[in-house]
């Protein structure tokens, strides 16, 4: 019997532990019960714990440890450490290095894909949120840390006016986080944003997520809702082909993004701790399974 590292944190009780005292997600627990319907023995690890040998693993797979955005260099360390010992981790450390900053959008653009138009500013540099607006020709704009999550310091500004009297608490920003990036508003997003998961970079399934009336972040803490929707053929191709663009094996990733007039536009490439919204297809649980086995 193979053994798996859930890696985890102790921060999952606070949000949607699948019962009182776990670390594993609801919507994680459908791979996990197939897991075990298919042999495996799945352990829920602490990342940050101590105690725990790694070696005595077949596999840790990196799943939700929510608290690495605020531990970055710890988590860091911790990786590295567990890469030196010749674990098997999934996905690798090559490429969460590469997601954690959110600057990769700048790298797939410039490999090709559509993503939405974006801009960056770091600390000290003069560059007003006037400025770029202009540059992205729209007076609608999301700004954002390049290293966040869960809509950290997100803010949508609409308006010559309102972008204006934002600048100093902009600025005020740039101290706390260092570099943000200002992206084009969509106004698609209020028919929703497609998340499409792939396992192996092979298409499993996909979800909807709608944002509230009047309010333009999907996360359930803001009110959204997800759908449960297969994506178009021409949007699946479209995510497949940005997933082609990233030469690394992948054993889960999302792809997220709007769709304007027949482009997707990307917004996200999750690759690090994503939800897979694995209860919205019965066949998304065995996919899992069978993607991971194709590593042994």
């Amino acid at each position: 019997m193979r053994k798996i590292a859930w890696v985890t944190s102790e921060r999952v009780q606070q949000f949607d532990a699948s019962d009182e005292g776990s670390l594993i997600i609801r919507d994680d627990m459908h791979a996990v019960r197939a897991l075990e319907a298919d042999g495996w023995h799945v352990e829920a690890t602490v990342w940050s714990d101590n105690k725990i040998n790694w070696q005595s693993y077949d596999v840790v797979l990196i799943r939700t440890p929510w608290d690495y955005i605020d531990r970055s260099e710890a988590f860091f360390v911790w990786f590295e450490r567990i890469n030196s010992l010749g674990v098997k981790v999934l996905n690798p450390l090559s490429v969460v290095r590469d997601n954690y900053n959110k600057r990769y959008l700048r790298t797939l653009a410039e490999k090709g894909a559509s993503v939405i138009e974006t801009k960056y500013v770091k600390k000290g540099q003069k560059r007003t949120l006037k400025q770029m607006s202009e540059a992205l020709m729209t007076d609608e704009i999301v700004i954002k840390p390049v290293i966040s999550c869960g809509s950290y310091h997100t803010y949508k500004l609409s308006g010559g006016d309102e972008i204006n009297a934002f600048e100093k608490k902009f600025l005020d920003l740039l101290e706390q986080d260092d570099e943000f990036m200002v992206q084009k508003f969509y106004k698609e997003i209020a028919a929703g944003e497609w998340s499409l998961v792939f396992f192996n970079k092979q298409f499993s399934h996909s979800v909807r997520k709608v944002p509230k009336p009047g309010e333009f972040r999907s996360l359930k803490d803001f009110g959204g809702t997800v759908e449960k929707k297969t994506a178009p053929k021409h949007v699946v191709d479209q995510a497949r082909g940005v997933l082609e663009l990233v030469d690394q094996d992948l054993l889960y990733a999302r792809v997220d993004g709007v769709l304007s007039g027949d482009i997707f536009k990307v917004m996200e490439l999750e690759l690090i701790e994503p939800e897979l919204f694995l209860r919205a297809d019965k066949d998304a649980p065995q996919n899992f399974v069978d993607a991971l086995k194709s590593y042994f």
